[in-house]
């Protein structure tokens, strides 16, 4: 794949990782990359550029910045790592080849490691060019963000089974946070009642204690009906 869109970032929580899992970039980079990337970076050495001073270098031509071309493993960590996202923590790289423009790289990162206490992954990192070779290899360190989605984006299954009551009570609350701060109630949320069910006013209220740091009067929860209702007592909370 060589470009990227909304739907190529799909929802896959830390749970849903296994070892080898891996995702792809692949890109040529011709002078139009190069120029833009001396521009954005400040790198101008004539190496990138200079196809006259480029002959005189031990490549004979001209190559393609390191950098330029490690910077496609950001876009296949993107993929692998879908909705919610990830900060990068620790990234090695080795430059194995030179590479010249008019290349085409495809960048690939595979999950070799789950580091599940710290929601981390490790990946196995590489850029090879269109024959094959190994252009750069590494490996990067990524912290997987919780999910805090609304309801409506994620699927059935991932919120019922075997979740704890207090796994129910904190994704309920992750709603609601996004409802009431983004103030927007999906038609879709309106009818969602079954997240209540089984849940006690003092499990939701415990709930939303902790995650508020505030306290939310029992009254208010007492009137809680559905996950609407809910929303417009959380505001009210946040609000005071």
């Amino acid at each position: 794949m060589s470009e990227a869109g909304a739907t190529e970032y799909g929802l896959k929580p830390l749970e849903g990782f296994q070892l080898g899992d891996a995702a792809e970039f692949t890109r040529t980079l011709d002078e139009r990359a190069v120029a833009a990337f001396a521009e954005l970076s400040g790198d101008h050495h004539p190496a990138h550029l200079d196809e006259t001073y480029a002959k005189t270098t031990r490549f004979g031509q001209r190559v393609v910045h390191g950098m330029l071309t490690a910077s496609l493993i950001s876009a296949a960590l993107a993929r692998l790592l879908g909705r919610p996202g990830a900060i990068s923590i620790e990234q090695t790289l080795r430059f194995m080849r030179p590479v010249h423009l008019g290349d085409t790289i495809t960048a690939r990162a595979e999950v070799i490691a789950i580091i599940a206490a710290q929601r981390r992954l490790r990946c196995r990192t590489t850029c090879r060019n269109q024959r094959g070779e190994v252009v750069v290899a590494g490996e990067a360190i990524e912290q997987k963000d919780e999910d805090v989605s609304p309801i409506s984006e994620r699927s059935a299954s991932a919120l019922g089974g075997a979740m704890s009551t207090l796994e129910r009570v904190q994704r309920v609350v992750a709603d609601v946070m996004h409802i009431a701060r983004e103030r927007v109630m999906p038609a879709s949320l309106l009818s969602e009642l079954g997240e209540l069910d089984s849940l006690s006013l003092a499990e939701i209220a415990s709930g939303l204690d902790d995650e508020f740091d505030t306290h939310v009067p029992g009254d208010d929860l007492a009137v809680v009906l559905s996950v609407a209702d809910l929303a417009r007592v959380v505001e009210r909370a946040i609000n005071q």
